[in-house]
């Protein structure tokens, strides 16, 4: 089937796997990887006022047919507050038409928001996790739970693009029943096949105490998330500090989560559990087994 496609997929749901590994395959669409969205003008849709958003230029420049794109912030700046997440559907379908196919990938919220958090650390946050989690929704660093009702995603979509259009694929699945995951890819793009052997990239995070120590150098080194720092790149990097340790086994035991971010990621699900519940019993996935409720 010819016809755009987008794929908005949500962090932490595999996405950097999909991007350099799996996406690059594809022989009958063109895919628009990071660099192409934000060097064309479709980074505009996520942080500009409609006013100010070139769509004719952008609607001449992607006057195809079998175009691809896969990028994170089409579900908001997840940093920012998931700023436009309601928006962006409307925004998509101003350019590539209201029959383009959508791809959601979802992963239990708990789970992500938490891997989140890491990444966060990684990026050189300071925060703990419940800070993180529940900052008042002013500044950066910060998280909209409300972001992440898939059902609320799914619905808004189908609103625009229509039911037989959008289609949602579960983390979970490239784990544990890799068939599945990539029945549901080879049913969206219909006329792509996939080599899923390679699984050589991956984002290892750090773990234990790792976390902990990366958190307090965190506190003086300067960073992409950092707002204050007393010692400059030249002198400790911290991105070179943070791959080193992501490729060693320093430090890598102990507890990631106190038992009270345990206790706050586990009510944090418990938010979901209807609508994930509702959600399936539309989609029809068996979200239950992965305990999504």
């Amino acid at each position: 089937m010819s016809g755009n496609k987008i794929h908005i997929g949500y962090p932490k749901t595999a996405t950097t796997y999909l991007q350099q590994i799996i996406f690059p395959q594809l022989k009958n669409h063109t895919y628009i990887n990071h660099a192409k969205f934000r060097g064309s003008g479709l980074n505009d849709l996520i942080w500009k006022a409609d006013r100010s958003v070139n769509y004719e230029k952008l609607k001449k420049n992607y006057n195809k047919n079998n175009y691809f794109i896969s990028f994170e912030n089409l579900v908001g700046p997840y940093f920012q507050g998931s700023i436009m997440i309601d928006e962006i559907p409307y925004r998509l379908k101003k350019i590539f038409g209201d029959e383009t196919r959508i791809l959601i990938s979802i992963r239990r919220q708990d789970e992500l928001l938490k891997s989140l958090w890491i990444q966060y650390v990684h990026q050189g946050g300071t925060i703990n996790f419940k800070n993180f989690i529940t900052n008042p929704i002013s500044g950066n660093n910060r998280i909209d739970l409300n972001a992440y009702n898939y059902l609320e995603t799914y619905n808004r979509y189908v609103k625009v693009f229509g039911k037989e259009n959008v289609k949602v694929l579960p983390y979970e699945f490239l784990n544990y029943e890799r068939e599945k995951f990539i029945k549901i890819l080879k049913d969206y793009f219909q006329t792509e096949d996939f080599n899923f052997n390679n699984r050589d990239i991956r984002n290892r995070s750090m773990s234990g105490y790792q976390i902990k120590l990366l958190r307090f150098f965190n506190r003086f080194l300067m960073s992409r998330v950092s707002e204050k720092y007393l010692i400059p790149p030249r002198i400790i990097h911290q991105n070179d500090l943070r791959h080193k340790w992501q490729k060693s086994n320093f430090l890598r035991v102990g507890n990631t989560f106190e038992a009270e971010d345990l206790k706050l990621s586990n009510s944090i699900l418990k938010m979901y559990m209807h609508s994930n519940k509702e959600l399936d019993t539309i989609v029809k996935l068996g979200l239950s087994k992965f305990e999504y409720y």
